[in-house]
């Protein structure tokens, strides 16, 4: 189950890991402890929470296979010796059969001569892959470089590194594991919304002027407030007289 970080920063990087050897998908919602009514939309009182990814990776610095990603080593074929086996003279006698195949074998090398080979992976340089990839999920945590994220299960946009150990036994020197938790960023895009143009008709009522409002003395406030009780009173009198046909 490989695992390929993609770091969104423009730098085309990509991280491996040699061995995954565990990985964790994780997916929460929230839930309202408040009480629910009966009939209200369930999505109002779940929240799902962003999603999580963690997993455990194995770096070696004595690889087995080529990584085309780092394209470090290089992979050629290599002669071997062809190891004779030459039975001693007991070996013979006391098996016969023996003593024909092998027989049979020397004459047969003798006259068809073959060549052994193998393929093997060489790393001509030195080179420390365990600081490599350490230094770089360091700088993928601290400056928080949103991450692309391509697992055999799903596909993961927009993980931040929340949380990157190195734990290592005193003597480890060809390699180390790695433990990654990363949390979905969710990102959010703003947007540009056109004011209403501004009317060229003026509306509303507009103010009169009622010029200069000069405050009134006590004694003025008086006679006008007996003023309008009599008017008051006359208005009642007169409605009273028509009620009463008079």
């Amino acid at each position: 189950m490989p695992i390929f970080l993609l770091p969104q920063d423009g730098s085309d990087r990509i991280v491996t890991f040699d061995v995954i050897e565990a990985e964790n998908h994780e997916s929460v919602s929230e839930i309202s402890d408040h009480p629910v009514e009966v009939g209200i939309n369930v999505t109002d009182h779940v929240r799902p929470l962003p999603d999580t990814f963690s997993f455990t990776g194995f770096i070696s610095n004595t690889p087995t296979r080529y990584n085309p990603f780092t394209q470090r080593g290089e992979i050629r074929s290599i002669k071997l010796e062809d190891v004779q086996y030459y039975p001693t003279t007991e070996e013979l006698l006391l098996s016969p059969g023996a003593a024909l195949r092998f027989g049979v074998k020397a004459i047969g090398n003798a006259l068809f001569p073959t060549e052994l080979s193998a393929t093997v992976l060489s790393f001509p340089d030195f080179f420390d892959a365990v600081r490599e990839v350490y230094e770089t999920l360091q700088d993928l945590q601290k400056n928080a470089i949103a991450i692309r994220l391509l697992t055999s299960v799903r596909e993961y946009e927009n993980l931040i590194v929340v949380r990157a150990a190195m734990p290592r036994i005193v003597g480890e020197a060809e390699g180390a594991s790695f433990n990654l938790d990363l949390r979905e960023l969710r990102v959010v895009e703003t947007g540009v919304v056109v004011a209403p143009p501004v009317p060229t008709i003026p509306t509303g009522v507009p103010l009169s002027a009622k010029g200069n409002q000069t405050p009134k003395s006590p004694d003025d406030a008086a006679a006008d407030s007996t003023a309008r009780a009599k008017s008051l009173a006359a208005k009642l009198a007169d409605g009273g007289s028509s009620l009463l046909g008079l």
